[in-house]
């Protein structure tokens, strides 16, 4: 079978992204690390992409969208 490439969106500390990584590596998800992406120009993830050889890249966030408008449950 073959792998499929994978890209990683974190913003945090990257337990998630180690996991995934961690599966692709052992074979038990047939699938390749591509890139890691954060909006976080400090997030662990890319240091944990950065320690496994990956590509890592922060990508600043668009300036009509912010963190808390997407993160902030709307009741009406």
């Amino acid at each position: 079978r073959q792998a499929f490439r994978l890209g990683v969106l974190g913003s945090g500390a990257g337990s998630n992204f180690v996991a995934i990584a961690e599966a692709c590596a052992a074979g038990r998800v047939p699938a390749q690390i591509a890139l890691v992406i954060s909006d976080i120009p400090t997030a662990g993830i890319l240091q944990r992409a950065a320690e496994r050889g990956m590509p890592a890249r922060y990508l600043a966030p668009g300036k009509y969208r912010t963190r808390q408008e997407d993160e902030t449950e709307q009741v009406y």
